[in-house]
């Protein structure tokens, strides 16, 4: 469900005049029915949570979208910062009112907590800004898309589970759609 920002992305794009070529907008769609065959969604589990995903796809496609722009113009340590400052704060006021937690939790999750924070975080985004300086943003979300197989791959590899074929399929379309959106980068090269 969270991959569906891989068709908000174009469609947001458009409100802010930036054109996706049609070669993209397949392998997008193409993309689309693979993460539909992985996600093995039913109509009838539709939860909140699910509206969740759909409503932070939206704010994902947003965050590429604005990253596609600034990326450009600022420094990656600068929009590291930023981010790093901006989530830090958002978090912490969140965390007070809606959860319930002790120091002692806190502490225990210290290593897991620095290691989402330098890994995922520092590491991870300062590659996703670097990467879309260059890369359109339509592109950066199908290629950031590709996560879902890596974790689908690594969840069989690692802990033993159970990929059916309707989910192989999915992760085959995915990894089409992706390279669908970059032919024309293969035909020039």
């Amino acid at each position: 469900m969270t991959s569906l920002y891989i068709i908000f992305v174009p469609i947001l794009g458009l409100c802010i005049s930036i054109k996706t070529d049609l070669l993209t907008w397949f392998g997008v769609s193409i993309a689309l029915v693979g993460f539909y065959l992985l996600a093995n969604i039913s109509p009838e589990e539709f939860l909140l949570g699910d509206i969740l995903m759909f409503i932070s796809s939206i704010l994902w496609a947003v965050h590429v979208l604005i990253i596609s722009r600034i990326a450009k113009r600022i420094s990656v340590i600068r929009v590291m910062a930023i981010q790093f400052i901006t989530v830090t704060i958002m978090s912490g006021i969140l965390m007070i009112i809606f959860e319930t937690w002790t120091f002692s939790e806190l502490s225990g999750a210290l290593y897991s907590l620095l290691f989402v924070a330098i890994v995922s975080s520092c590491i991870g985004f300062s590659l996703q800004v670097l990467a879309q300086r260059k890369a359109p943003p339509a592109h950066s979300a199908l290629l950031l898309s590709m996560e879902a197989i890596f974790a689908s791959v690594g969840g069989w590899f690692i802990l033993n589970q159970y990929l059916t074929a309707f989910e192989v399929l999915g992760c085959l379309l995915i990894l089409v759609g992706g390279l669908t959106s970059q032919a024309k980068l293969f035909k020039n090269n």
